[in-house]
C-alpha cells in the first residue's frame, strides 16, 4: 500500500502568531476610534 501524503499545515499556531504580530503593530481599535 502506498501512503498518500496530503500537505497539511503542520503548525497552525504559525498563522495565529502572524496575525498576533500584525495586531501588535497596529494601534488599539479604541484609539483609532478616538482619532476619528
Amino acid at each position: 500500500m502506498s501512503e498518500a501524503t496530503i500537505p497539511v499545515n503542520k503548525n497552525p499556531g504559525r498563522i495565529l502568531g502572524w496575525i498576533e504580530r500584525i495586531g501588535n503593530k497596529i494601534p488599539n481599535p479604541f484609539i483609532l476610534f478616538v482619532y476619528l
